[in-house]
């Protein structure tokens, strides 16, 4: 969060907007909701949760120093601020939400010194913990939690409020509650109209420059306050929920402090107070209190400030910032003292304790740096601050003189005796850094990192405090991880080196390589990183690359997918894999070569230096999918690992399956016989991308079988023969789909398989079953005897027809009248029934040929929605076709369709419903 000056904010700069009501029988009050709102409130609302969360301060006129305590000069400059201090994060101190009462009096309370009723004094604090509203007086009563009332306010107040200083009195309408007293738009600054109360205010409201814009927060003016009786001038401030307030006090907010009669002693009352208000319980864990001072002393100034040690050297040099200013930090949780710009919300100045002498022992509050103090009697002052994760305090600082040794908490003796004493209390911290990097094997020795290189797993990189080259006890230190990456953590500030333990058999090529020798490989000339690590830095990409002895190693893959990639498939054993010197894809004599283990990995070692290629020994029917052309060139240098050298294969798969008869109708294979001379036909693509297209027929027995498939992912179809329907598969792949395109000029089943193959598969069981066409006519479906056999098909005759073919809702059709041929009065297509449609009749018209069309197409959807029924479409295909040729308005495209699907409800084999 930003920061802002160390002073306080001149009464005559303030852009405040003031408001105030006057508490007169006669006066509205516009300005905001007062207790006529809040009366239903108060029956209902319980003390707040949580114990009573937050604080109270005192602050000046613009909320911008809180805690102000003693350097107020006037009463009417003491304001009542609710909620978060500056500095802090949002969320800190803040209010339960709730109305609450707030009060004058001297120290210890047993003198009440606000001079005007509780109802003049009551405030409201929204959900973010901030006071957000001034509430207005009211004459109305409010209710008790039991929904009593409890006070009429109008009767309440008929009695007169009395003035100490003069013993005058004033009726109702006079009592200075929230009004300006002469008019001139300036509550507070100027004499008021009742003697007595001199330039006293009368509770002005400014907008909170802490978190006014965010927050919606306003500061309140306390007066009007009669003097404290302390010798000191010290007041205390009070703020309890109403709810508690009225329990006490049986809501009566509106009773008028009445003056003590005399002078009480030892608290002489030097103006006005009043007998103590029990609606304030000091043991109720709810009410919160400040104190104050309003005295013409020459108060000191204590001013706490951090700044981050950036080289840890315990001084605050130049170029280092502060924090709460340049930057901020995270007080508490899992990110505690994470550095955070201050406009993260999270994020604020440093947190301390601040203790100071009050009422003849200490009062202790936690603030954010920076954060300026108002010391106004004499003492001890102490500031000490919070130790945050991974900070070092280095530093402590008292007036310009750093303490040694370094202090946590600091205290300074104020005198508060002559103007301009000022203090400053300073701390100083660093935060361990950090440094990261990885460790890689360096394949090719050439001193560089490498895309392609991998990391190298469990060597220690360590900060070498003492340069001598080893790790010692002490310095900080990390593993690198399976990836080869390391974080080193706990740094302190300064500039060190920063090394790798180095392995048996390993040469450091990387930092500071050197010049490649007569092999072409290379080795630092110095292994290590030099750094300067200041407070929270963190140094990154600072590798370290190391090869070793000369080998050749990877896997042998069965490819099983084909698409020549390594899908963490199973090794092939017993293959020989070799180095091809002399380029003739053949293993020769005298050529380094190694067979493949169990588990398909192999190591070639004795590899002479110079580029050569490795390939494989291809077995008989297997297919070579990786690398591709099948070899690796790579280029040996001496001392190189070369791993992850991979070959992968496959082998054919076959695809079986059976075509069968399913002569009882029931969509399961029951032993029946096959169907000879069907089409199949699979397509799809293989595991490199290949299009896969093949066709087999069906052998004597109906089965069928493709050989040499690649590997891959395929559609198995079959291709439908005139006069049969396809009664299995029952559902699966979409196959329809495939029809009549540019590779398939033929009709298929309308379900066929999805399959996947993997290599050296044998897949078998798709098999296909159908049966003759069958098709009932709509003279049959008409009938009234034939009723039963709608039932299975899920529709019944009252079904609108237009819900079945949407395009017969539209014109020309929906107000045509059509024909029934059974002597029925005649009726609107729109409005016809699926039975009604089975009986129109047709004629030359466009709506004419519809009728014929539509009669057709309810017997073909009821056909095809039968169990029972081989047909050739499904209600889908029908819905589709038909409604298209309806929109068409084409009556030579509708007659067609009609035709095509009367000859499907005529078909050869008849109906077997009959």
């Amino acid at each position: 969060m930003a920061s802002r000056p160390h002073r306080i904010a001149p009464l005559a700069v303030l852009a405040a907007a003031f408001i105030w009501w006057s508490c007169g029988e006669d006066q509205e009050v516009p300005v905001a909701p007062g207790l006529d709102d809040l009366a239903p409130q108060l029956s209902t609302q319980s003390p707040p949760a949580g114990g009573g969360s937050g604080a109270i301060f005192t602050t000046t006129p613009d909320g911008g120093i809180v805690n102000e305590n003693v350097r107020y000069e006037g009463k009417n400059e003491v304001y009542l601020d609710g909620g978060p201090p500056p500095n802090a994060p949002a969320h800190a101190a803040g209010l339960d939400e709730g109305f609450y009462v707030f009060q004058i009096t001297d120290p210890p309370g047993k003198l009440l010194l606000s001079a005007d009723p509780a109802r003049c004094r009551i405030v409201h604090v929204n959900a973010d913990g901030v006071i957000d509203q001034l509430m207005a007086p009211t004459d109305n009563s409010v209710t008790d939690p039991d929904g009593n009332t409890v006070v009429d306010y109008t009767a309440a107040t008929t009695d007169n409020w009395a003035d100490s200083k003069t013993n005058g009195k004033f009726d109702y309408s006079q009592e200075p509650c929230h009004q300006d007293p002469n008019g001139d738009g300036t509550p507070g600054t100027d004499p008021v109209d009742v003697p007595g109360f001199f330039g006293l205010g009368r509770h002005d409201t400014n907008t909170d420059v802490d978190h006014g814009l965010d927050k919606d927060a306003i500061v309140v003016q306390m007066m009007p306050y009669g003097t404290t009786p302390n010798p000191g001038g010290v007041y205390k401030a009070w703020m309890t929920p109403i709810q508690a307030y009225v329990d006490v006090k049986n809501a009566d907010l509106n009773q008028i402090p009445s003056d003590k009669n005399g002078k009480v002693r030892p608290h002489d009352c030097p103006d006005f107070c009043a007998d103590a208000d029990v609606g304030f319980v000091p043991s109720n864990r709810y009410t919160k209190t400040d104190n104050f001072k309003v005295t013409e002393q020459f108060p000191a100034e204590i001013t706490v400030r951090k700044f981050n040690d950036l080289n840890g050297n315990g001084m605050w040099d130049a170029d280092e910032p502060e924090i709460g200013v340049d930057e901020c930090v995270v007080p508490s949780g899992t990110d505690e003292g994470d550095i955070r710009a201050c406009s993260d919300p999270d994020a604020g100045g440093w947190p301390f304790d601040y203790t100071e002498p009050l009422d003849g022992g200490t009062k202790t509050q936690t603030f954010y740096t920076p954060e300026t103090f108002v010391a106004g009697i004499a003492g001890t002052y102490t500031a000490e601050e919070f130790f945050l994760t991974d900070w070092v305090q280095s530093a402590s600082r008292l007036d310009g003189t750093y303490l040694d040794p370094v202090q946590k908490a600091v205290s300074v003796d104020v005198l508060a005796i002559e103007p301009g004493e000022t203090h400053e209390i300073v701390f100083g911290n660093w935060k361990f850094s950090t440094k990261s990097g990885m460790k890689f094997n360096d394949l090719n020795a050439n001193g560089v990192k490498d895309a392609d290189e991998p990391g190298l797993e469990g060597w220690t990189i360590f900060v070498d405090y003492n340069d001598n080259g080893s790790l010692d006890e002490g310095e900080p230190s990390a593993v690198t991880g399976s990836d080869g990456t390391y974080t080193i953590t706990g740094i302190e500030p300064g500039t060190f080196k920063v090394r790798e333990v180095l392995q048996s058999g390993w040469t450091c090529s990387f930092p500071n390589p050197g010049a490649p020798d007569a092999l072409g490989v290379v080795a630092s000339t110095a292994c290590y990183h030099e750094e300067t690590f200041t407070s929270g830095s963190a140094k990154t990409d600072n590798d370290f690359g190391n090869w070793t002895t000369a080998t050749k190693s990877g896997k042998k893959f069965h490819d099983l997918n084909g698409n020549g990639q390594n899908d963490s498939e199973p090794g092939l054993e017993g293959w020989t894999i070799f180095v091809d010197y002399n380029d003739n894809a053949s293993l020769d004599e005298g050529e380094p070569s190694a067979a493949t283990g169990s588990d398909g990995t192999y190591q070639i070692t004795g590899i002479v230096p110079g580029t050569w290629k490795v390939r494989e020994v291809l077995q008989e029917g297997w297919t070579c999918s990786y690398p591709s052309p099948c070899y690796h060139e790579e280029t040996f240098d001496s001392g190189e690992a070369e791993t992850g050298n991979d070959f992968g294969n496959w082998f054919p798969a076959v695809k079986k399956g059976m075509k069968f008869w399913d002569q009882n109708k029931n969509h399961v294979n029951d032993g029946e016989p096959g169907v000879e001379g069907w089409t199949i036909e699979l397509f799809g693509t293989a595991g490199d991308g290949t299009v896969v297209l093949m066709t087999t027929t069906t052998d004597v027995n109906g089965n069928y079988e493709f050989t040499n498939v690649p590997p891959g992912s395929y559609t198995v179809c079959e291709v439908m023969l005139d006069g049969w329907a396809q009664f299995f598969p029952t559902a699966g792949a979409n196959c329809s789909q495939f029809d009549n395109t540019a590779d398939h000029l033929h009709i298929h089943g309308a379900v066929g398989y999805d399959i996947t193959l993997s290599s050296q598969d044998v897949d078998g069981g798709n098999d296909f079953g159908n049966v003759p066409l069958e098709g009932c006519t709509p003279g049959y479906w008409k009938q009234d005897q034939h009723f039963d056999s709608w039932v299975p098909t899920g529709f019944s005759p009252d079904d609108q027809l237009v819900g079945l073919f949407s395009e017969a809702g539209n014109e020309p059709y929906a107000s045509h009248l059509a024909d029934q041929d059974s002597g029925d009065p005649d009726v609107l297509i729109g409005n016809a029934t699926l039975l009604q449609a089975l009986r129109f009749g047709g004629g030359e018209t466009v709506a004419d040929k519809a009728e014929i069309l539509l009669r057709a197409a309810v017997a073909s959807v009821l056909n095809a929605a039968h169990p029972d029924v081989a047909f050739g479409y499904s209600v889908t295909q029908i819905v589709d076709l038909v409604n298209a040729a309806l929109a068409s308005q084409d009556p030579n495209q509708i007659i067609d369709l009609a035709t095509e699907l009367d000859g499907a409800n005529n078909a050869v084999n008849g109906c077997p419903l009959n």
